[in-house]
C-alpha cells in the first residue's frame, strides 16, 4: 500500500513537471502538448495500454463471444464517460449511477442505440468499436480532437483540430447488439415481447400491435365529438414505467411527482385516429397512442404496442425513453373523475 502511494505521488509529480515543460515551449501546439501529457498520464496510470492511433489508448479490453461488429449503422452500447481525473460525466449503467449519487429511479438505465454516421458519432467512438464482439467491453481514452464528427485524412490532421466544447474523456463501453436495419430490430423485439406476453396477437398495421385486455362493457363505439375519459400507463419493453395517470402506479415505479395531477385525461373523439385531441395543456399525443385510443370501446381495457416510428423516434424523450424505443401503452376507458 505504501509503495503504491509513493508510485502515484511520483507519477503525479512527473506529469506536473512535464506539463510545465510543454507550456514553456511555444513552438508546440496546444493539442501536441495535450498529447504529450496524455502519453505520460497513460504511462503512469495504465502502463500496459495499447495506443490505437491519433492519441487513442485502449486502457482495458475484455473480448466478447458474440457476433463481430462490422461497421453496422446502429450499435447498441451501455457506457460510462469520465474525465481523466475520474469524474463521471454520463452513464447508462445503474450501478455506476448509484455509486456516484446520480441515480434517479424513473430514469432509463441500460444499453442505448447509437447511430454511426459522420453527423452524429464521434470519430474516436467509431474507431473504438472496430473489432469488438457482442458482449465485449472496452475502456478507452479518447482525446478531445477525436470527439468531433469531422473526418480527416491522417492522424496529424486530427491532432491539429479540436472541436470546441470537448475535452479528453474515458469511454467505458459494452457492446450489446448492432444492426443495419433498426426498424426490423424493433419489430423483432416487439414480436418476442408479444409472443411471450400476448401469444397469438398479430400486428394490425406495420409496427403496431393491439390487444383487447378487457372488452367494453356494452361494446359501444364512440361517435365524433364525444368526450372520452381514459387512464393510461406507458412502459418500455423492459417493463419500466415512464408515464401514468394513476397515482399508485406512479408511486410504485418511482416516478411520482407532487406537482402532477393524477386523474383521467380527456379525449375529444373524432372520425379517425389522427384527429383525436386532448382537452388539456399537455403535449400532443404520439401516433401509436392515438392508434390505441381510437380502437377503444366504452369501458374497455386495451394495450397498444408499437415501434419508435409511432412514438419518439430516433431522439427518445428525456432521460426516461431512449432513442429507438418501442413502447407499450395500457389504456382503460373510465368514467369522469369525481
Amino acid at each position: 500500500m505504501i509503495m503504491k502511494k509513493i508510485y502515484g505521488f511520483l507519477g503525479a509529480a512527473a506529469l506536473i513537471s512535464l506539463a510545465a515543460g510543454c507550456a514553456r515551449d511555444a513552438s508546440i501546439s496546444s493539442n501536441e502538448q495535450t498529447k504529450t501529457y496524455l502519453d505520460a498520464w497513460v504511462l503512469v496510470n495504465y502502463p500496459g495500454a495499447a495506443e490505437a492511433g491519433a492519441g487513442i489508448y485502449i486502457l482495458e479490453d475484455e473480448p466478447g463471444s458474440g457476433k463481430e461488429y462490422g461497421g453496422e449503422t446502429y450499435p447498441m452500447l451501455a457506457y460510462t464517460i469520465t474525465g481523466t481525473e475520474g469524474t463521471v460525466s454520463s452513464t447508462t449503467v445503474e450501478s455506476v449511477a448509484k455509486q456516484v449519487g446520480t441515480y434517479v429511479k424513473g430514469n432509463y438505465y441500460g444499453s442505448k442505440v447509437w447511430t454511426r454516421s459522420e453527423a452524429t458519432m464521434p470519430v474516436g467512438v467509431e474507431n473504438m468499436l472496430e473489432g469488438m464482439r457482442v458482449g465485449g467491453r472496452r475502456k478507452v481514452l479518447i482525446p478531445s480532437w477525436l470527439l468531433g464528427s469531422t473526418r480527416y485524412k491522417n492522424d496529424d490532421e486530427y491532432i491539429k483540430h479540436s472541436p470546441s466544447g470537448t475535452s479528453t474523456s474515458i469511454y467505458d463501453f459494452t457492446l450489446t447488439d448492432f444492426t443495419d436495419d433498426i426498424t426490423k430490430w424493433e419489430i423483432d423485439s416487439l414480436e418476442r415481447y408479444v409472443s411471450r406476453v400476448y401469444p397469438g396477437t398479430d400486428s394490425t398495421s406495420f409496427g403496431f400491435y393491439f390487444k383487447e385486455v378487457r372488452p367494453g362493457a356494452d361494446d359501444v363505439e364512440f361517435t365524433s365529438d364525444t368526450t372520452v375519459y381514459i387512464n393510461y400507463t406507458g412502459r418500455l419493453l423492459n417493463g419500466q414505467v415512464f408515464d401514468t395517470t394513476i397515482r399508485d402506479t406512479a408511486k410504485k415505479y418511482g416516478i411520482y411527482s407532487s406537482s402532477s395531477t393524477y386523474e383521467p385525461i380527456v379525449i375529444n373523439w373524432a372520425d379517425d385516429a389522427y384527429s383525436l385531441t386532448m382537452t388539456s395543456n399537455e403535449s400532443d399525443m404520439i401516433t401509436g397512442f392515438k392508434e390505441t385510443v381510437w380502437r377503444m370501446k366504452s369501458h374497455g381495457r386495451y394495450t397498444g404496442l408499437f415501434i419508435s416510428g409511432l412514438g419518439y423516434g430516433y431522439t427518445g424523450s428525456g432521460s426516461k425513453i431512449p432513442p429507438y424505443s418501442p413502447l407499450i401503452f395500457e389504456i382503460e376507458q373510465v368514467d369522469p373523475a369525481d
